[in-house]
């Protein structure tokens, strides 16, 4: 199986997942479970969606919670404040982490909006990690995606593109554009997490043929633990896409 190379330098396990801000579909804000499932993925590289820091109120931990309970060093994105709680998108790695940027893709009069754009090192090597959440208009999606293309322009290492991207119709500009650019890329079905229709989240990869698989995770507490599934995907990164950070 594809999976059984996850432990070789240049194969990684990703995932995106959307954790709508703790709460999952039973209406309980419960970061433990949260974790449990972030921690069952089995992920060296993860782009969470939705992540309040700290949560709501009731929920009683503080800001350095996931980077503990999870044991990843955690790089947030924050996009605006909810109820004096950050939030937005968050980054979790076990990979060395060698740059973070974040850009504004928040359009007038819609809900801020932002990428996290942060390089890591696989097998000594770049790789360039993007995690975004867009909007829920299909002309705010369009001209988010027009950022998002001019940001990677002709990246030369290798790009992953993860997060909830609100679209799930093949044929809308946003999504086909996306898929110009990086190549094809399976699309499971990750919300409602009860009865999944919709392929709102995404991984996308570049090169292409560097992606072996993408799954949802269905299993366990990740029916409740958000209104989303997680997303995962095996990626292997041979020596010849790489390029070693003494390169750039």
């Amino acid at each position: 199986m594809p999976e059984d190379r996850a432990g070789t330098d240049t194969a990684v396990t990703v995932a995106s997942y959307n954790i709508h801000a703790w709460v999952g579909t039973d209406g309980v804000c419960n970061p433990d479970r949260t974790v449990r499932v972030i921690r069952g993925l089995g992920a060296e590289i993860i782009g969470l969606q939705e992540v309040t820091t700290p949560p709501d109120p009731d929920c009683d931990f503080g800001t350095d919670y996931l980077g503990r309970a999870t044991g990843m060093q955690a790089v947030s994105g924050t996009t605006m404040l909810r109820e004096k709680a950050e939030y937005g998108n968050v980054l979790l790695t076990t990979r060395p982490v060698v740059e973070v940027r974040r850009h504004d893709l928040s359009l007038p009069g819609r809900e801020p909006r932002g990428v996290l754009d942060v390089v890591v090192t696989v097998a000594g090597s770049r790789l360039r990690v993007l995690v975004t959440h867009l909007g829920v208009k299909a002309r705010e999606r369009r001209r988010q995606v027009d950022r998002l293309l001019f940001l990677l322009g002709d990246a030369s290492d290798p790009v992953i593109l993860m997060g909830d991207l609100n679209e799930w119709v093949p044929w809308r500009a946003a999504r086909r554009r996306l898929s110009r650019w990086f190549g094809p890329a399976p699309a499971p079905h990750t919300y409602p997490s009860r009865h999944p229709l919709f392929p709102l989240d995404r991984i996308f990869l570049r090169p292409r043929e560097a992606l072996l698989w993408v799954r949802s995770r269905s299993g366990g507490e990740a029916k409740t633990a958000s209104d989303h599934l997680p997303l995962t995907a095996g990626i292997e990164l041979q020596p010849a896409v790489l390029k070693s950070e003494t390169e750039v």
